[in-house]
């Protein structure tokens, strides 16, 4: 193991007992530094991301400059805005790095899922990369069934085709913030905001939160059909509807019963 000082490596080391010095110096040699593992959640807000990795003992936070308004800028990512685009999954960490390196690799691992999907989207109304994961965060928001994704996804690939508001209850809650209290009011509906999309046509101007992989495939490749409308039946499922009239049977049934 002579002359191999100048390959060691630094980080957090888990010595046994009993080692020899030669074990040690291979261990260090090697790198066999301490991992740990990061889960990023689907479905949360990039501003709630970062405070969770912040808090994180084992990372390094950011800079208490960077906010969500400056972090495209300060960590040199090439989306126009910094919600939604860091890909959910379990990323292996040491002991030391920087949360700014945690959020590169789940912006890498987002541009990947999204090329991969873009390339093969089939029957769209979204014009770019960008819009494709607007929609994908709303799905994965309007999702309790994992099996209605691409449903869920077909009817606001109609209602884009058509000019049809989207009116989707994620983005309004989106929009009110923290003065959200779990409840959606009438009132809400007509908060004047950007994102409420009940009362401005297409797509909100950024995502609302972290998509899934699977909910990115499923605004790429919506499922066949014609339907206009979907409800929660209250049981983790929606049911779907291709006019008014049905939906709003559907409504009567499924949400005035329950309330």
């Amino acid at each position: 193991m002579e002359g191999a000082s100048g390959g060691l490596r630094h980080g957090e080391y888990r010595l046994e007992p009993g080692i020899t010095p030669d074990g040690l110096l291979d261990k260090l040699v090697r790198g066999e530094v301490v991992t740990y593992l990061v889960r990023v959640p689907e479905g949360i807000t990039t501003r709630t991301l970062i405070e969770s990795l912040n808090s994180n003992p084992h990372l390094i936070p950011l800079a208490s400059h960077i906010d969500l308004g400056n972090l495209v800028e300060a960590l040199g990512l090439s989306f126009p805005f910094a919600e939604g685009i860091f890909l959910p999954d379990t990323y292996q960490v040491k002991g030391g790095d920087t949360v700014a390196s945690v959020l590169k690799r789940a912006n890498e691992a987002m541009l990947d899922a999204l090329a991969v999907a873009w390339a093969e989207r089939v029957n769209v109304e979204v014009a770019s990369e960008h819009e494709l994961l607007i929609l994908a965060s709303i799905i994965e928001k309007e999702t309790g069934d994992p099996n209605d994704r691409g449903q869920i996804s077909q009817v606001f690939h109609r209602r884009l085709s058509i000019d049809m508001r989207l009116q989707t209850d994620p983005t309004v809650i989106y929009a009110l913030g923290d003065t959200f209290d779990g409840d959606i009011r009438r009132r809400d509906l007509r908060v004047d905001s950007p994102f409420n999309t009940y009362r401005v046509k297409g797509l909100p101007p950024t995502p609302i939160a972290l998509p899934s992989k699977a909910a990115i495939q499923a605004a790429a490749k919506p499922a066949e059909g014609d339907y206009l409308y979907f409800v929660a039946r209250g049981d983790g499922t929606s049911q779907f509807s291709r006019t008014l009239d049905a939906h709003n049977q559907a409504v009567r049934r499924y949400q005035l019963r329950a309330q």
